[in-house]
């Protein structure tokens, strides 16, 4: 005997919304710019008047810096040297460009710098992903 229940099907479906993928902070904040600078020396301002000459190591999204090869000078003069430093970017003051810097020409040689390097992962990943299909199926 058939009843005239129809189970619940719920709401219609709604098409999903595509959501807009927000871009590295990198790439919306001038750290880039800072970036741009590893490998060359830097002077850095901290907010507690003293400055750090070095060469800039590394930086983070957050201006985290390594830097080697640090002079580190106080307001009364007072100078010493370091082999490496790391300094936490919240007490960063300011970093202090070089003359002979274009920032507009390093911002973007610093983007395309990045997006080959994500390019060539993504190239690697997919070899290694057509080399494990080969290796499952036995081919060689």
């Amino acid at each position: 005997m058939q009843s005239g229940y129809v189970p619940a099907m719920g709401p219609p479906a709604r098409k999903r919304k595509r959501r807009m993928r927000m871009p590295p902070r990198e790439e919306t904040t001038l750290v880039c710019l800072i970036k741009s600078l590893i490998g060359r020396r830097v002077v850095v301002e901290l907010r507690n008047d003293t400055l750090l000459r070095g060469l800039l190591d590394d930086v983070d999204d957050f201006m985290n810096m390594s830097l080697s090869e640090v002079t580190f000078q106080t307001v009364e003069g007072y100078k010493k040297e370091y082999a490496s430093m790391y300094v936490k970017g919240r007490n960063v003051r300011f970093v202090h460009l070089p003359k002979s810097l274009d920032p507009a020409a390093a911002i973007d040689a610093y983007r395309h710098r990045v997006i080959r390097s994500k390019l060539e992962a993504a190239r690697e990943r997919a070899r290694a992903l057509g080399s494990a299909k080969r290796e499952a199926k036995g081919v060689e």
